[in-house]
C-alpha cells in the first residue's frame, strides 16, 4: 500500500510541477499583444492532430485575417494537456489566435490577451477568406506506445 501511495504522490507531484501559471493580463498587455503578434486571425478548427512529443497539431480554415497569413488555412500546435499551458480546441469551433513564434503555437496564456474588439479597433477589418473552400483535414500521426501511455496516464491528473 505504501508502494502505490507513493507512486501516487509522484503523479501528483508531477503534475503540480508543470501547472500552468499565466500572469494576469492588462489593458497594455492586450495592445503590445496585437502589435508584437506575427500572425492574428479567426478560424474554424477543421481537425486536431496529437503528435509524438506531447503537442497536438490543429489546422484551421482561415475566415479572416489580420496579420501574418495569405492563405486560407495554417497549422498550429499546442501543447496536449492543459497542465502544460495547452488550449483545449475542438473540431468545428471558430476561435481567434495570435502567435508570436514561427512556426505558430499558441497557450492558454496567449489566449489570455485575445480581444476581437481591440484587434479590429487597431488593424482594422481584416482581409476574408471566408469565399474559398475549407482545406482538408490532416491525418492522425502515429505514436509510440510508451508516449502513447505516458499521455494518457497524465491525463488523467490534469
Amino acid at each position: 500500500m505504501k508502494i502505490f501511495g507513493s507512486i501516487l504522490m509522484i503523479f501528483f507531484a508531477y503534475n503540480l510541477a508543470l501547472a500552468c501559471s499565466c500572469k494576469s493580463s492588462t489593458e497594455e498587455d492586450k495592445i503590445n499583444a496585437v502589435k508584437n503578434a506575427s500572425i492574428i486571425f479567426s478560424g474554424k478548427v477543421i481537425s486536431i492532430v496529437p503528435t509524438k512529443n506531447y503537442q497536438n497539431r490543429v489546422k484551421f480554415h482561415i475566415l479572416k485575417s489580420w496579420k501574418g497569413l495569405e492563405t486560407n488555412e495554417i497549422v498550429v500546435t499546442t501543447a496536449s494537456e492543459s497542465s502544460a499551458c495547452g488550449v483545449n480546441f475542438t473540431v468545428g469551433e471558430t476561435r481567434m489566435i495570435y502567435s508570436f513564434s514561427n512556426p505558430p503555437s499558441t497557450s492558454s496564456c496567449s489566449m489570455m490577451l485575445v480581444d476581437g474588439k481591440l484587434v479590429r479597433e487597431i488593424l482594422g477589418e481584416g482581409k476574408s477568406f471566408e469565399d474559398l473552400p475549407a482545406p482538408q483535414t490532416e491525418t492522425k500521426e502515429t505514436e509510440g506506445f510508451f508516449a502513447w501511455l505516458w499521455r494518457n496516464i497524465t491525463s488523467i491528473f490534469s
